[in-house]
C-alpha cells in the first residue's frame, strides 16, 4: 500500500495483479 507510483505503472502486464498490490 505503501508502494510509489512507479512501481504500480511499472507492471502493465499485471494490470489486475497491479490493482490489487495498489489497493
Amino acid at each position: 500500500m505503501k508502494q510509489p507510483p512507479g512501481q504500480y505503472r511499472q507492471a502493465p502486464e499485471r494490470g489486475p495483479r497491479a490493482l490489487q498490490t495498489g489497493t
